[in-house]
């Protein structure tokens, strides 16, 4: 151990974060550092999975892309040869705020570390906690007691949160080995690995440190990990009366600020003389800048019109299927919500939302296994191997006509979750910081 009274904070942070507790952590004696989350989760192996889907059955809807990136990030900071000779340094992310002194913290490390050499973590607080604890009083404030190993819950605080931990140096490699091969959020790894007894953690009799509320617009789940998906817009033209509106939603996606798309459009219900001469024309600037995708198609019925937006085209690049209703309005950043919401979705949920105040109206924003069930059933409706158990021969028409249906049935099995809120609240925080 280094024989000194301060202690050094090395927290992680992103684009449009800031050291939310920086006033606290220099009148309370504490030297801090920041550390560049990564989005590249190639490190990651994932090699404990299945046996603990039964321990920890909860916590598989978040595995994602935001949990990824934080094991990641996480593994690289702990890992960096930069901190490998100091014991007592605090990893965390930029929220973490303190409210000990750090000359008094630093003294119980040393003690506990000196007595429990076998310890693998310190966690620098109790429980949960969203506001401002008091500061510690009493003696036994600065006690770390053992997570007693079998501890699991759903509700257990005690394994809550990553955000302030202190890990010996001769330690961090195992510590890492569990982020890179626990498919959990970090906690949770760590919760595990205290169960099955691969981990000793010992935890503060008191919130040292506290999660102090951000003051940024974005959550930092989307903040972490978002990066441009490659989407595919899927828009089924079915009536001649609908070409107009064909237009201007092209016209509105060729204006977005998310540039990472594609538009596919299956066009039925017109003459083909009447598509060369008259809607090809209209639209082929987004054509010629090579977003655009504008085929004509026989008389079709609804699920075969949706299919044919990407039908024979190569759609392996893409990470999500957007299917436009032709009779819509959307907003001008629309896609930006929608990769926003996904990067704090699991990896493989699909979404979808309606559109209000009618609710007549739903956009569905599929993952690639999803739009692949939805392409099986097209080809094959008597079954869709592997996804979802074969539909009877008598609901198959109503399907084929209702793709809303069809989709609803996939996505719900699959995974899915609806984005109608999460457009409504951050329309009104946008309205908020707009002039």
């Amino acid at each position: 151990m280094n024989k000194k009274t301060k202690l050094h904070c090395i927290f992680l942070i992103t684009r449009g974060e800031i050291v939310e507790g920086s006033q606290e952590l220099n009148r309370l004696g504490y030297d801090v550092e920041t550390y560049p989350t990564t989005q590249d989760i190639s490190c990651l192996r994932d090699t404990v999975d299945t046996e603990l889907s039964s321990i920890f059955p909860w916590k598989y809807d978040l595995d994602t892309p935001y949990a990824r990136s934080l094991r990641s990030s996480f593994v690289r900071m702990i890992l960096d040869p930069r901190f490998a000779d100091d014991d007592f340094i605090i990893f965390g992310e930029s929220d973490a705020t303190p409210v000990t002194e750090a000359e008094k913290l630093y003294n119980s490390l040393a003690w506990h570390m000196s007595c429990y050499p076998e310890t693998d973590i310190f966690r620098l607080f109790h429980d949960k906690q969203v506001t401002c604890p008091a500061e510690p009083s009493k003696p036994e404030a600065y006690q770390f007691t053992p997570l007693p190993p079998g501890t699991r819950s759903k509700l257990n605080t005690s394994v809550w949160g990553t955000h302030a931990l202190v890990i010996p140096s001769a330690k961090r490699r195992k510590i890492a080995d569990i982020f890179l091969n626990y498919r959990l959020p970090t906690d949770n790894a760590l919760e595990a690995a205290c169960y099955r007894k691969e981990l000793i953690m010992r935890i503060a009799g008191h919130n040292h440190f506290y999660q102090k509320p951000r003051t940024f617009l974005y959550d930092k789940t989307v903040s972490y990990a978002c990066r441009e998906r490659k989407i595919a817009l899927c828009l089924a033209i079915t009536r001649k009366e609908q070409i107009e509106n064909l237009y201007r939603q092209i016209e509105s996606f060729m204006h977005q600020s998310y540039r990472s798309f594609h538009i596919f459009v299956a066009v039925s219900g017109i003459t083909e003389e009447y598509f060369h001469r008259y809607v090809i024309p209209h639209v082929f600037h987004g054509i010629n800048e090579e977003l655009l995708t504008l085929r004509l198609f026989p008389d079709s019925n609804q699920a075969t019109a949706f299919a044919n937006t990407v039908r024979n085209m190569d759609i392996s690049g893409y990470e999500l299927f957007v299917r436009l209703n032709p009779s819509e309005n959307y907003h001008i950043d629309i896609l930006s919500f929608i990769n926003a919401f996904h990067t704090g979705m699991p990896q493989f949920y699909s979404s979808y939302f309606e559109q209000r105040p009618s609710h007549q109206s739903i956009t569905f924003t599929l993952q690639p296994r999803a739009m692949g069930a939805f392409m099986d059933f097209e080809r094959n409706p008597e079954s869709i191997p592997g996804l979802i158990p074969a539909i009877p021969p008598e609901q198959q028409n109503q399907y084929k006509n209702t793709p809303e249906l069809l989709l609803d049935n996939i996505t719900s099995r699959l995974g899915r979750r609806n984005m109608t809120s999460y457009l409504e609240k951050l329309s009104q925080q946008i309205e908020c910081v707009l002039p």
